[in-house]
């Protein structure tokens, strides 16, 4: 096939099974002849305007696909999102991965402002627009791209996509990991990045065992030191040795940081080791109660006592 005027004349024809034929053959060659396309665009357009006419959608994607090829995203997009299903996001192509990327961009920008808007009412989202960027996660998580899949979701403030991303990876600590470390650089806003690390502390929390390291260092940019002494504390307290040594790795790791009064706060909310317990239970009497003698007290007594017997005795001769 060596021109597109052929096809492009059915267009023209009143019959519409002409045009819905035409419209079908021109989405399979439109990548090769689009700038010969491009010369019917205000009749692609006006069928897809036609609410009688039953293949909108599909006038819809040649249309966002003529406009691709001339440099026009914004419009690209715009008719990417009339044709709805037709714009199949798990196609390999450098159209679909463009339109996909600034379809993102799009949804970021209007989520970050919903968010961060004090006052004052927010801006609707194109559901087109969320059914694309969902189906985009979809893609994400059957291909197995679930860091790229956190990252948009974190931008984006979806941490419910965020747990699902984590969830269906297959390793759900190493996951969390990678979103802690992203969060430090890709969030921006202190209170977002706060609700993030919160969500990241109860996932952790959901696995079985949890990675107490990981929790405390979620802990300590929370600057949640209470939290940090009672998972100190209960680890010493466990029963083997291995929890005792990795309440030792993570003061270790919790010095490294050089929060110096965080952790002198912390440090005053664990309980005192020199305490006897019977005195840290609160016991009414245990202050009442007299100590026994020690030995040595009980022997020191004993010979005061003689030495007392002895110098009446001395004195009685001298009598």
């Amino acid at each position: 096939m060596t021109s597109a005027s052929g096809v492009l004349a059915l267009l023209e024809e009143p019959n519409v099974h002409l045009k819905v034929h035409a419209l079908r053959k021109l989405d399979t060659i439109v990548d090769n002849f689009w700038a010969e396309v491009s010369s019917s665009i205000s009749t692609i357009e006006a069928l897809f305007e036609d609410e009688g006419f039953p293949e909108r959608k599909l006038a819809a994607l040649v249309a966002s696909k003529v406009f691709y090829h001339l440099g026009d995203f914004e419009d690209s997009l715009d008719y990417a999102l009339g044709a709805d299903d037709l714009f199949d996001v798990s196609e390999k192509t450098e159209y679909v991965d463009t339109l996909v990327a600034k379809c993102i961009d799009r949804y970021i920008e209007l989520r970050v402002k919903n968010t961060e808007a004090v006052s004052g009412p927010v801006e609707v989202i194109d559901v087109r627009l969320e059914n694309i960027v969902e189906r985009m996660f979809e893609r994400c998580f059957e291909d197995g791209e679930n860091r790229q899949a956190i990252g948009v979701a974190l931008e984006a403030r979806r941490l419910d996509k965020v747990e699902e991303a984590v969830k269906r990876s297959g390793d759900v600590p190493e996951m969390l990991n990678y979103c802690f470390d992203i969060s430090q650089t890709l969030i921006i806003n202190g209170d977002y990045r706060r609700q993030v690390q919160s969500e990241l502390v109860r996932m952790h929390r959901e696995v079985d065992p949890p990675d107490y390291s990981a929790i405390c260092r979620c802990l300590l940019f929370l600057e949640d030191g209470e939290a940090i002494a009672d998972i100190l504390h209960n680890l010493v307290l466990g029963r083997n040795d291995e929890d005792c040594l990795m309440a030792f790795q993570i003061a270790f790791e919790l010095a490294d940081n050089q929060m110096y009064p965080f952790l002198h706060s912390m440090c005053n909310m664990l309980p005192d080791p020199s305490r006897p317990p019977s005195l840290s239970s609160g016991s009414s009497h245990a202050e009442d109660t007299p100590l026994p003698e020690s030995p040595e007290t009980e022997g020191e007594v004993g010979m005061d006592t003689d030495r007392e017997e002895g110098k009446a005795v001395v004195e009685e001769e001298k009598e």
